[in-house]
């Protein structure tokens, strides 16, 4: 297939898989209704520029895992992601997510081009969270309360962290 772009405005929810591993030709996704995904959503997506998911809610398991082309992301809606939240992704060095509340396993793994993060309301990580992210300089994250893994393990570049309400870190803080 040669498909460059997909809008699909009406669909509210996906399952598994959609546009795993999509061909390179695909270059725009609209999803303007998209409130839930399932696991692997647009994972391997390594050629898509454009990605509009205005109302997205709830993303699974490796959610835009191996992604290239973003520089910036945002994300307004989003309360909770699944494991593999964009772990292995480059060159983001934007992330807004003013909603998001828990992620439910491992992210930000190997992402080493993140700069800035924003997720003032964030409040448990269940796994490890922001592993191997080489220039993030500045971290706030006011309302964490727990990382039950790894937490900020190789951030050679970090110079501000504050986090008033972390009560459990498992391993490896600031390793």
């Amino acid at each position: 297939m040669r498909i460059k772009t997909i809008e699909l405005p009406r669909v509210e929810k996906v399952g598994n898989a959609f546009l795993m591993k999509p061909s390179n030709h695909l270059v725009s996704v609209k999803l303007s209704s998209l409130r839930e995904t399932g696991s692997n959503f647009l994972s391997h997506s390594y050629y898509i520029r454009t990605l509009e998911l205005p109302r997205l809610e709830v993303v699974g398991d490796y959610f835009l895992r191996h992604i290239e082309n973003f520089t910036t992301i945002k994300f307004p809606k989003l309360t909770v992601a699944g494991n593999h939240f964009l772990s292995m992704s480059r060159n983001i060095e934007c992330l807004e997510l003013p909603e998001l509340r828990t992620i439910g396993g491992e992210a930000l793994y190997y992402s080493d081009d993140l700069v800035y993060l924003k997720a003032p309301k964030l409040e448990s990580v269940g796994n490890n969270f922001l592993f191997y992210n080489l220039t993030l300089r500045t971290l706030d994250l006011p309302s964490l309360v727990s990382v039950k893994d790894a937490f900020l393990y190789k951030n050679a570049a970090l110079s501000h962290f504050n986090a008033p309400k972390l009560k459990q870190v498992g391993h490896s803080f600031l390793y």
